[in-house]
């Protein structure tokens, strides 16, 4: 009997090296999600800095969430918002939409400043100078997204969303609360 008692006792695990093991465990688990949570924005960041592109930076999500709150007075439905002023334009081929795009972001921030795109409200995004995104418009708004928000990092209220399911893309030059119904 003795002999069965110590061979239990030799199979537990001592309470420091469980506690270590959690530890452990529950880091690995945050190390998964944070790569959940970048594998959009690395996606991206690989192809522009295979074309040359420097200056952008990730945008972490809860500064995704953040900005995207900015926004949440609007009526959505699924991954889009319902636009109050339709401002929508649909496009028939990758070229279209890229040229739809940057007529959009050139009418809303005249190349000036950084602007982030916000691939999911819970997923990392990407800040990136208005100019940069202009000129590598096609790497980023690709259409493996379903929709995509683009809008100053700072506190503003012009919005565009490309949405790839619906091939149209909505852009307002102000969303801002007193002038949505």
């Amino acid at each position: 009997m003795a002999h069965r008692l110590d061979r239990r006792l030799r199979l537990t695990i001592s309470q420091t090296d469980r506690a270590r093991l959690e530890e452990r465990r529950r880091l690995l688990q945050l190390r998964r999600s944070r790569q959940d949570q970048s594998r959009t924005f690395r996606q991206v960041a690989h192809a522009l800095c295979e074309q040359g592109v420097r200056g952008f930076s990730k945008l972490l999500p809860k500064d995704c969430l953040e900005i995207a709150l900015r926004f949440a007075h609007l009526p959505g439905q699924d991954e889009r918002f319902v636009w109050p002023q339709r401002d929508c334009r649909r496009w028939d081929s990758p070229t279209g939409r890229d040229e739809l795009f940057r007529q959009a972001l050139l009418a809303c921030t005249n190349l000036q400043g950084s602007v982030c795109v916000i691939f999911h409200p819970y997923q990392a995004g990407l800040r990136i100078p208005a100019a940069t995104l202009h000129d590598h418009a096609a790497t980023v708004i690709a259409d493996q997204f379903e929709a995509i928000w683009v809008t100053r990092c700072d506190p503003a209220w012009w919005l565009i969303e490309i949405a790839a399911i619906d091939n149209e893309l909505c852009f307002s030059l102000d969303l801002s609360p007193q002038v949505s119904p």
